[in-house]
């Protein structure tokens, strides 16, 4: 009888892992609908609702739309009322990880010596509002991010024409206003990296700290024609911090006082929020595996670079897996495409694709991390094998595209909206369809029994974080450019159980009915 018990859960485990299995990827990708939207531009993008029943589509005029995944329909759309003639939608949309809010940031006045940003909260998924921020200094940059509670959104902007950086802190339960800002007159800031409840903040003040962390440095210009130095930034609310009951101190930590670079995207942190990689300057790339974020990077790699000679990829690397990456990919500053080996770029690429468009849209992996897709400005996307570069489709949208991709939580579908205002979906896998749990009877378990049974070293950071003072000042290094690294080469009916024996050497013995068996699997395939 201990064989029927070990057979049944051995058949619930491997049908478990056959309904969460291989992704049954299609041929080529079809498409399956399209809708009318409003132009999307670079930071634009689609963010899918953690039920996967709804799409928010942000556009460059400050819109944002909710979609039915199912056909496109456009159930609402949002654009704030102002005075202003320019107004500018930064980034996606993020939503909360109950699904019961989103936020995204609108930039009113853009360039003109009074521009602010705004941080407009929706209620889910009705789109009302909830609040809209005060005017925060200068334009907003990037997405805005809702933190694990819920309770806060953190975001960047910078005033005096790009010139000042500064950090907010909102709260939400009091329609947004300002719980905390930081201002660094050395520079702008980028928008920033967002990882919520990490293992703990990977530098020295961040240990044992799980609360949400941001990682930014100063942004580059994007016609800078030498060298800029630049700074890595933190910030993470204190351990447990109880609000307005809290008397500990918020402040910016400074991870790196002085860098040879500055970055327009988002770096990307991974594997519990203990790895970053970040696309910089010069079209290099920096990474952070298996060392404190404060200190130097553990992995640097040279690529092809753009014009201006000194501008950094304007996407944020992707990675194959968030627990153990094992690839890293992104464009580069020019006409290329690059995957690394997550563990050690310092190796350069595993391969690259040279490209007739840049890359302005962050690319993005399949749920098991076996296909990356990425696309080109003049409107081409790739799906394509990350470890050997082997191409598996190369499809024209037939419009530019510049705004992020977009994946449905089962990787059955593409999303993207390109510059004419079309919101298009793509099918490239068959759809996941979990089962209905069947109803499961009491189990059976009476033991027959003949007798009676008797009853398991850290290594110290090279640099030490300093909290970055609201009137912060510049560095008094002197300039100094990084040497340019060579672009690498590329490489290329079940019947009823049988009735149980007695046990004979003091084993109980259980009954386990085939309703058991399929309620089993059919929760398992939920989970």
């Amino acid at each position: 009888m201990m064989y029927a018990k070990s057979s049944a859960l051995a058949l619930v485990a491997l049908t478990a892992g056959s309904c969460h299995g291989q992704t049954t990827f299609l041929p080529g990708p079809e498409s399956s609908w399209s809708t009318d939207f409003l132009p999307m531009g670079q930071g634009n993008g689609i963010a899918v609702s953690p039920d996967g029943t709804r799409l928010y589509a942000t556009a460059s005029d400050g819109t944002i739309g909710a979609m039915d995944p199912s056909d496109g329909s456009v159930e609402w759309t949002y654009k704030p009322t102002t005075s202003s003639t320019l107004l500018e939608g930064n980034g996606q949309a993020s939503i909360s990880e109950d699904g019961s809010y989103l936020a995204y940031g609108v930039t009113e006045d853009l360039d003109l010596p009074d521009e602010s940003c705004k941080i407009v909260a929706l209620s889910l998924p009705s789109g009302d509002v909830k609040w809209i921020s005060p005017a925060l200094t200068g334009a907003c940059q990037g997405t805005p991010h809702v933190s694990s509670s819920g309770q806060y959104v953190f975001v960047t902007h910078n005033s005096a024409f790009s010139t000042v950086g500064h950090f907010s802190v909102l709260r939400d339960d009091q329609d947004g206003a300002v719980l905390y800002e930081t201002t660094d007159a050395n520079g702008p800031f980028s928008p920033p990296g967002f990882y919520r409840m990490p293992i703990e903040g990977n530098y020295n003040a961040g240990r044992d700290n799980n609360q949400d962390i941001l990682v930014w440095g100063y942004a580059d210009e994007p016609d800078a024609t030498t060298g800029q130095q630049g700074s890595v930034f933190a910030f993470q609310l204190p351990f447990n911090y109880i609000g307005d009951l809290d008397v500990r101190p918020l402040e910016v930590t400074t991870l790196v006082a002085t860098t040879g670079w500055r970055s327009s995207a988002p770096p990307l942190l991974t594997a519990g929020g203990q790895q970053l990689f970040w696309s910089v300057s010069r079209s290099q790339f920096r990474s952070w595996v298996d060392t404190r974020f404060s200190s130097s990077a553990s992995g640097s790699a040279s690529f092809e670079r753009g014009i201006p000679s000194f501008l950094a990829p304007q996407t944020t690397p992707a990675v194959d897996n968030d627990t153990t990456p094992t690839v890293v990919c992104s464009g580069t500053a020019g006409l290329e495409f690059v995957c690394m080996n997550a563990a050690d770029i310092n190796t350069g690429a595993i391969w690259s694709m040279t490209l007739a468009g840049l890359v302005l849209s962050n690319p993005i992996f399949s749920t098991e991390g076996d296909r990356v897709y990425f696309a080109e400005d003049r409107g081409v996307i790739f799906s394509v094998d990350p470890l050997t570069g082997d191409k598996y489709f190369e499809k024209s949208t037939g419009a530019p595209l510049d705004s992020n991709l977009a994946l449905s939580n089962d990787g059955a579908f593409l999303y993207f909206g390109d510059q004419l205002g079309t919101v298009v979906a793509w099918k490239v896998a068959e759809e996941v369809i979990p089962p209905t749990p069947a109803s499961v009877s009491e189990p059976t378990m009476a033991p027959t029994v003949e007798e009676s049974m008797s009853p398991s070293t850290v290594n110290q950071d090279t640099a030490v974080p300093t909290p970055l003072s609201t009137t912060a000042t510049a560095p008094t290094a002197p300039r100094a450019d990084e040497p340019t690294a060579s672009p690498p080469t590329p490489v290329t009916p079940t019947d009823a159980p049988p009735t149980p024996t007695p046990a004979t050497s003091g084993v109980t013995s259980f009954v386990v009915t085939s309703t058991m068996l399929v309620g089993a699997i059919a929760a398992l395939c939920l989970v």
